[in-house]
């Protein structure tokens, strides 16, 4: 089951995923998608133990007011489908939006691993 979040732990968690790409062109040899070592303190630096594993996503933020749903998953893609097994779906991505607006539900990509 996903955890509910505040956008503010949302955006925490998105950008620390940017200071890993960014720090890793200047101080961080990348490992691999979702972590790398500091080269002045070797220190590993991951996001690895934030990922759901089974292809769900680790957070999900119900925005209301847009009537919005946000979901993310660190490292790992997931999956996310309408309950009605519609064909609408977000596949093996890492950021997906809902947009339950108006009938049917919109599924858009905002990222990939």
């Amino acid at each position: 089951m996903a955890m509910l979040i505040t956008v503010a732990q949302l955006l925490l968690v998105a950008q620390l995923g940017i200071v890993l790409r960014t720090n890793a062109q200047s101080h961080c040899t990348m490992l691999d998608s979702c972590s790398c070592v500091d080269s002045s303190t070797g220190q590993l630096l991951s996001l690895g133990d934030l990922a759901h594993k089974d292809k769900t996503p680790a957070f999900t933020l119900n925005y209301t007011a847009k009537n919005f749903i946000y979901q993310f998953n660190p490292c790992l893609p997931f999956n996310s489908r309408s309950a009605g097994g519609g064909l609408q779906e977000c596949s093996n991505i890492a950021f997906c939006q809902q947009d339950h607006r108006f009938p049917p539900t919109n599924y858009y990509n905002l990222g990939n691993q």
